[in-house]
This record gives C-alpha cells, structure tokens and sequence, in this order.
C-alpha cells in the first residue's frame, strides 16, 4: 500500500487487519479508528513513511508478527502506539511516538529494538509486562540513541520483563543511582551508565545488536542504514 489514506472507521475494532500476510505500508496516513487502527497477526509487516493519528486504542497492535518501522509518526493513541505482543518481534527506527497512553509496549515474550526514536508527552513511554499466562517470560526492549521527553513515566516493567537502555537523552538527567529510584523503582530495568548520565555520549552501532536481542532475520539487517549513531532521537 503506498500513499493511501485510511480513515474513521465506525463499526469493527480494526481499521485495518492483516492475517497470515506479507504487507508492506509506504507512506500512509490512519486517522481516527475506532480502536486499533492496524492490526496484524503472525504476519510480516514493513512501514516506512507512515502516520497514525487519533487512535481510538492502539495504532499499530503486533500478535507473533515480526516487523520493521521506519520514519513513522504515531501521535495521540489513545491506548499503546505500538503493542508488541505473544512472541514479536519489532525493530523501530527514527521514529516518533507522541502524546499515547503508552509509546511502546512490549509483552509475553516479544521483543522490541529501538533505535532513534523521539517518545514525547506520553503517560508511559516504554512498558514491559506480562500479560497472557500461557507465555513463560513477559516483554523485552532495547533502546538505543533515544530521547525521552516530558513524559509522565520514561520507562516501566514487571519483573517478569527486562529493558536496557544505552546512550539515551532527557531533559533533565539525574544520576543513575537518583533515576533508578525515583523514574524507575524497578530492578529489572537496566541503563548503562555513560548513556543515561550526561553528554556528551558515545556512538551507539546497531549492527551486534540485532543479533544479540534476536532480530537475526535478513529483513532487520536491511534496515541497519537507516540508524544515526551518533544522533539521539530522530535524526532531523
């Protein structure tokens, strides 16, 4: 689907729902679903160009779907920006998740990677949980060269779940021991320490981290250009 424009869907819960398919989304515009605005179930799913606006729940929902954003704008959601769910596997890139009850969510063994992303104004900006009790684990994220602003909650998990950041931006930063307390309160939640303290940072690469958060597919690796290393957040 290229340049297509899907909008203000009053009856289903998804705007638009992709099962056991190979979809490809350039340049599309979602606006005012009713509830999700994409959903997409053991699928595989590339974006590039794409913008959600007014989501009535999520605006990108992932069931054992593996995926690939690029350049895409998720504003407004009124649940997750993306949910990524039941063993995904997402990797997002310069990308912007802004004013949603949650940026991205990743749960019941699924996996996200971000890399070059913007999360604004939303309640929650990254949250991993479990959720469904037939999977063993909850969620995992990796987030790299990303920045957070004026969020009410940076990042959250259970302790089923785990996140690691690395050379991620705020508007203010604490120290590492003040944001693991009072931002975090969660263990399981990992920074790494020249990443979350000040600037100015190191170059993250992405490349040896596909294969270390088990993004080992060919199409992830076609997307490794797209990443800024030495940009927090989307490379403007």
């Amino acid at each position: 689907f290229e340049s297509c424009r899907f909008a203000d869907s009053k009856i289903v819960d998804d705007m638009v729902h992709g099962v056991y398919s190979e979809i490809t989304f350039l340049d599309c515009r979602f606006i005012r679903s009713l509830s999700d605005a994409l959903d997409m179930d053991i699928s595989l799913l590339t974006m590039d160009g794409c913008t959600f606006e007014a989501s009535g729940n999520d605006s990108l929902d992932l069931m054992t779907t593996e995926a690939v954003v690029t350049n895409c704008r998720f504003l407004d959601s009124g649940d997750k920006g993306v949910s990524v769910g039941e063993r995904s596997s997402l990797f997002i890139v310069q990308s912007e998740l802004k004013g949603c009850e949650i940026g991205v969510e990743s749960k019941d063994e699924s996996v996200a990677l971000l890399v070059n992303v913007d999360l604004i104004e939303n309640k929650i900006g990254i949250n991993a949980y479990k959720k469904n009790w037939r999977y063993d684990g909850g969620g995992y994220a990796t987030i790299l060269n990303t920045r957070f602003s004026a969020n009410a909650v940076d990042v959250a998990a259970d302790r089923h779940s785990s996140l690691f950041l690395d050379s991620c931006v705020w508007d203010a930063i604490p120290s590492l021991r003040d944001k693991t307390e009072i931002v975090l309160g969660k263990d399981h939640v990992r920074y790494k320490a020249d990443g979350a303290i000040a600037a100015p940072l190191r170059p993250v690469y992405v490349e040896g981290w596909l294969e270390q958060v088990g993004l080992t597919a060919p199409l992830y690796g076609r997307y490794v250009e797209h990443t800024d290393p030495k940009v927090r957040g989307m490379a403007r």
